[in-house]
């Protein structure tokens, strides 16, 4: 479970990082459609693995 949430941190900070990136050049005036679906797929990546991690800290409550 340790290395699943190294893991999974790891993953996340990777996707803020990308988020970060897009919300700049967007706040930078440099923005198009295409960014705007990056972040929002990023978004959705940074949802998928929370919903990942609140399903295994809940697996792990039962054992």
């Amino acid at each position: 479970m340790k290395k699943e949430l190294k893991t999974l941190s790891y993953q996340v900070r990777k996707i803020g990082v990308n988020i970060n990136q897009v919300v700049a050049k967007i706040n930078a005036g440099y923005g198009n459609q295409i960014d705007i679906y990056n972040l929002e797929k990023a978004l959705e990546q940074v949802k998928h693995e929370m919903k990942t991690l609140n399903e295994k800290v809940e697996d792990y409550g039962n054992h």
